[in-house]
């Protein structure tokens, strides 16, 4: 080896050892890796159980042992004492919380439990290295199946589910739901207590069905029952059943601010029905969109049901039978006051309402807009010995081939201060008599399209005080003619207010000769008094 070679390898040999003192150095400078875990939590408690959760509370442990922050928790329950040889098997929580500095409280809600059981919990925690802490200490409770005294269960705090709550409650108490929406079907309410929307409107909590059921039936709910602030939407039954959004059996609840969305049914009462002596307090309520093969697209009454229904809008509800809105069916006799009814629809009778077979509604202060049947009654189907009373009720635009405003057929209705006009039909634009006697008091029909009244079999109705103008067939004509001159009858024009009030087209100008002060000896003759200025 010459000279020059030995140098270069005295060289690599200096370097190599500079290399391996500087590592050296490096590796004592360098920190040590993190194996410190989280300390252990030893004060771990179950403040309080419900019937499907307990709130846990402990002290938050640090990074290392007691100091810092640590990065996460593992939260475990089960049936029996959780220990580290059991901790695999055991339930994990979901959601737990990121842990909070070293020695403050964290309070944690478990939630999914059973009702009226017994459950163990635990708890480690990890730094970000992954080091986990030993097993905490401990605690138990069990879940309640009723706390004594309580009166309320909160949705989804107190119960996850809607129905939970409801199987929890007892007459008198309130279940009070959270606003949001809760994918629920075939919930059965229980009698006497209150299910009670967080806002009270029914915007705030939807319950969605998604097409699975009905929404909601209840069977023997007494007056004392009561459904406010929600919307039932999306329930869908077949094989001829009843009652897609609600169902009711010998109940009576009061039912408040609360929409039926979107409902279908195969049998009757896609909305809503009313059966064997049921006769809820619906008030305030919307029914829109739903749909049904039978009878009531909105609210289905049958045998002997009389519900209350007090400010509601049905709008948009169809039928391939009767009653495009409500049907009255078998003896039932509900009251229906102040509710509008615009855009529904039947292939049978009644576009809005349908009423057979005995039955005997109350119909006041209400509007019929829009409305149509492909069948006979664009607003209202009258058969089977019904005996409708109707008041103050104003009917426009409804539309249908038979009897655009109603239909009657072996029924006795009574009609008063009411208004019909701009219906149409080619075939009794207003009215569609057969072998009924109708009675109709202080009431206009004008300015309808077609033959106006028209007589099948039977008596013509008996007018008293009521003005026929401008209809496009004629007027007094045909089965009433006649009766013109007669018990106060005139055939003037009203004088709408039309376009000098928009809110109420149909209410009259002061000059109109059916005004109260224009007849003093019949009195108001249509459903609205002067509304607007002016005169001809």
């Amino acid at each position: 080896m010459n000279k020059a070679m030995k140098l270069q390898i005295a060289a690599i040999c200096v370097l190599l050892i500079i290399l391996s003192v500087e590592c050296s150095r490096n590796d004592v400078n360098a920190p040590p890796p993190d194996v410190e875990s989280p300390s252990y939590v030893i004060d771990l408690k179950v403040d309080y159980t419900t019937i499907s959760s307990a709130t846990l509370t402990w002290t938050a442990p640090g990074d290392d042992g007691d100091r810092g922050t640590a990065s996460q928790y593992d939260v475990r329950y089960a049936t029996e004492p959780v220990t580290e040889n059991n901790w695999g098997s055991a339930s994990r929580a979901d959601g737990e919380p990121t842990p909070s500095v070293a020695g403050e409280t964290e309070t944690f809600i478990v939630r999914g439990l059973d009702s009226d059981s017994d459950y163990y919990f635990a708890i480690k925690a990890a730094d970000e290295e992954l080091n986990w802490s030993g097993i905490s200490n401990t605690d138990s409770a069990r879940t309640e199946l009723y706390r004594e005294g309580q009166g309320t269960w909160w949705v989804p705090q107190d119960a996850g589910t809607i129905q939970e709550a409801i199987d929890a409650a007892n007459a008198g108490d309130t279940v009070l739901v959270g606003s949001g929406t809760y994918y629920e079907c075939n919930i059965f309410m229980k009698s006497g207590i209150t299910l009670l929307g967080e806002t009270g409107e029914a915007e705030g909590v939807v319950i969605d069905a998604e097409g699975g059921g009905r929404v909601m039936y209840g069977e023997d709910l007494s007056a004392g029952t009561t459904i406010k602030g929600i919307t039932f939407t999306n329930g869908a039954i077949d094989l001829m059943m009843n009652g897609a959004g609600i169902y009711l059996a010998n109940s009576s609840p009061e039912i408040v601010n609360c929409d039926f969305i979107s409902n279908t049914a195969q049998g009757h009462g896609a909305g809503m029905q009313c059966i064997f002596f049921s006769s809820p307090h619906i008030v305030n309520c919307n029914f829109t969109g739903n749909d049904v093969m039978g009878h009531g697209g909105g609210i289905s009454c049958m045998y002997e049901s009389n519900p209350t229904i007090e400010d509601c809008t049905f709008t948009g509800n169809e039928t391939r039978c009767h009653g495009g809105a409500i049907s009255c069916v078998s003896g039932s006799a509900p009251t229906i006051t102040d509710c509008l009814f615009s855009g529904n629809s039947a292939m049978g009778e009644g576009g809005a309402i349908s009423v057979v077979s005995g039955s005997s509604p109350a119909i006041t202060n209400c509007r019929f807009d829009s409305n149509s049947t492909m069948g006979m009654g664009g607003a209202l189907g009258i058969s089977s010995a019904s005996t409708p009373n109707l008041s103050y009720c104003v009917f426009t635009h409804n539309l249908s081939n038979h009897g655009a405003a109603m239909s009657f057929s072996s029924s006795t209705p009574v009609i008063v201060n009411c208004t019909f006009a701009f219906n149409e039909a080619s075939l009794g634009s207003v009215l569609l008599s057969d072998a009924s006697i109708t009675e109709i008091r202080n009431s206009i029909i004008g300015h309808n399209t077609g033959s106006t009244v028209v007589c099948q079999e039977g008596d013509a109705p008996v007018f008293t005080c009521c003005d026929l103008f401008g209809n496009s067939d004629g007027d007094w004509i045909g089965c009433i003619e006649g009766q013109l001159g007669l018990d106060g009858n005139i055939s003037l024009d009203p004088l709408f207010c039309g376009d000098a009030n928009p809110a109420e087209p149909c209410g009259l100008m002061n000059g109109s000769p059916c005004a109260e002060s224009y007849n003093p000896s019949c009195g108001l003759i249509g459903a609205l008094g002067v509304l607007c200025a002016g005169s001809l």
